[in-house]
């Protein structure tokens, strides 16, 4: 971010923002946006982090820091055949 605001404010063009109400045609405010790009460069990664980790964890059947068993995804069929041995287990088979 930082060396697009320097590419623009070497083209002369003014970048603005109005949540802090800085611009950077005050040279005053050059190191507050230089401080808060680096603060924002700071959470981008942390948040990326985070989310590599849950993505881990998830991965490996991690959720909310208890092992859980891993969700697996069976086709339509072999569900329906599962489910009926189940059920007659459950209920006991016919013979």
């Amino acid at each position: 971010m930082l060396e697009t605001i320097k590419r623009l404010k070497g083209l002369r063009i003014e970048v603005i923002f109005h949540q802090e109400d800085l611009r950077t045609s005050k040279t005053e405010n050059d190191v507050l946006i230089s401080i808060l790009g680096a603060i924002a460069q700071e959470e981008s990664e942390s948040i990326e982090k985070v989310q590599e980790e849950m993505k881990r964890r998830s991965d490996v059947g991690i959720v909310d820091g208890r092992y859980m068993r891993k969700k697996t995804h069976y086709s339509t069929k072999r569900a329906e055949v599962e489910r009926r041995i189940q059920c007659w287990c459950f209920v006991g088979m016919k013979t």
